[in-house]
């Protein structure tokens, strides 16, 4: 174990830069996720709130609504919605882990200096699976919040988003394709 920068430089300095910067975008998704998801929550105890509480004022429903929860604690409670399927249920879950590994290994190919391009290669595919998760689970709590704000349902509104995540990520400019 030593320092997570050393005089030397990486052994593929283009792809390591490569995965990095793919990591960084995939974070940047997780945290959409993660955001939309309490963005939903919020929404659904409002409306909870508003039809429990006829005579409620806003101050009120504010207060019920603000409790921030863990991710896990936000999609357990999102899976008690009448709305939501075992199958959203299943791809909320596998979002989270998703979202747990970019945050707590997603950007960690081994020590810069030292990765072998083999070793940053199987990061990216590792990245790839870990995205997919993330972006399908984006896609549905994404979806959930435009039927919200919008009053009316998705339809084919970006049906391509997963695509589009991972292109953005690791398409033929990234470095990484």
């Amino acid at each position: 174990m030593s320092w997570p920068l050393a005089l030397i430089g990486p052994q593929d300095p283009t792809l390591t830069d490569a995965a990095l910067l793919a990591a960084g975008k995939a974070l940047y998704l997780s945290n959409c996720f993660e955001a939309s998801c309490h963005y939903v929550l919020r929404a659904y105890r409002l409306l909870s709130y508003i039809d429990a509480h006829r005579e409620g004022d806003w101050s009120d429903a504010m207060v019920a609504i603000s409790k921030k929860r863990l991710l896990n604690a936000a999609i357990e409670e999102l899976a008690t919605f009448p709305v939501v399927s075992a199958e959203d249920v299943t791809i909320l879950q596998k979002a989270r882990a998703a979202r747990n590994h970019l945050a707590h290994e997603g950007a960690f190919p081994g020590f810069i200096w030292c990765a072998k391009t083999h070793h940053i290669e199987r990061h990216l595919e590792a990245l790839r699976t870990t995205v997919t998760d993330l972006s399908k689970g984006n896609h549905l709590v994404s979806g959930w919040c435009y039927e919200f704000d919008e009053k009316r349902p998705v339809g084919s509104v970006m049906a391509q988003f997963p695509a589009l995540a991972e292109r953005w990520i690791f398409g033929a400019d990234s470095g990484c394709a």
